[in-house]
């Protein structure tokens, strides 16, 4: 990924020893299950993170809202983007971390929008080492290109990526209606049958 002095990319926290969960800790833990279906795709929930007690008071490997998460291990490293973080949340070490340092050149936005790109994941991909189960790395990461565009350029792509989602849960919502047709159609002739 060039233009390595507008972008940071670092690994969460590594714990050493066991978590200490507790209502009342001061601290909060971006997990995996944190992450939550919404729509045709997936968002970070920040609304109910588990407490934790603090392993560390570096405010430095706080996350904060505009930063972007991806899943180290699997087969899909889409990013989602950080929103309504809470004060003082860590986010494990399974997670790869990118933070714009200049959001005015390039937002937050648009750089989730960039790499959730088919062209892109598919790159993702190519990089990540392991064999069936992936593992990416900050390496592969930053050989990423990500383009340095107008804001007007950026905007127009992310509306038309906006109007292309939309058109896809339309698209969804059609054939689940279709799929359901169908299946009332078959319980209809079935029922016909066993009277006739």
């Amino acid at each position: 990924m060039p233009n390595r002095n507008i972008i940071k990319i670092r690994t969460g926290y590594t714990f050493r020893g066991t978590i200490k969960f507790a209502p009342d800790a001061t601290h909060n833990l971006i997990q995996i299950k944190n992450i939550i279906k919404d729509g045709l795709g997936k968002k970070i929930d920040t609304s109910s993170l588990d407490k934790i007690y603090s392993p560390t008071d570096n405010s430095s490997l706080y996350v904060r809202n505009g930063d972007i998460l991806i899943l180290k291990k699997g087969n899909d490293y889409k990013s989602y983007m950080l929103e309504d973080v809470p004060n003082n949340t860590l986010v494990g070490h399974n997670f790869l971390i990118i933070r714009s340092l200049d959001k005015e050149v390039l937002p937050p936005e648009f750089l989730t929008f960039f790499i959730n790109l088919p062209s892109s994941q598919l790159f993702l991909n190519t990089q990540a080492g392991g064999g069936r189960q992936g593992d990416l790395g900050k390496s592969a990461l930053e050989k990423l290109n990500i383009p340095i565009l107008s804001k007007e350029k950026q905007t127009e792509l992310m509306v038309l990526a906006n109007e292309i989602n939309k058109e896809k849960v339309i698209l969804e919502q059609l054939i689940s209606n279709r799929e359901k047709q169908l299946q009332k159609l078959i319980e209809f002739k079935m029922d016909e049958k066993e009277i006739g």
